[in-house]
């Protein structure tokens, strides 16, 4: 899998149902976005930018898509399990 382009990260965005505020990619390699829900909570999110994990791309557009649901609030304290 290459690495993201910021092109790649809008599209992922676009189709989770979010809308994008800000994109960001420091010296890490990361991308840090700030995504708004349609119902207005923002949350910050940070995106792989290198193609070392091939998973973590589609973890993260799973939560993404959870919490474009409001199924996921990464704002809020998670309870132990």
């Amino acid at each position: 899998m290459p690495a993201l382009s910021p092109r790649d990260v809008r599209r992922l965005i676009d189709e989770t149902g979010c809308s994008l505020v800000s994109l960001d990619k420091p010296r890490t390699g990361h991308y840090h976005v700030r995504v708004a829900r349609p119902d207005g909570l923002v949350a910050t999110f940070i995106l792989p930018g290198t193609p070392s994990d091939c998973r973590g791309l589609l973890n993260k557009a799973a939560q993404l898509r959870r919490f474009a649901r409001g199924d996921y609030n990464p704002i809020t304290e998670r309870k132990p399990s």
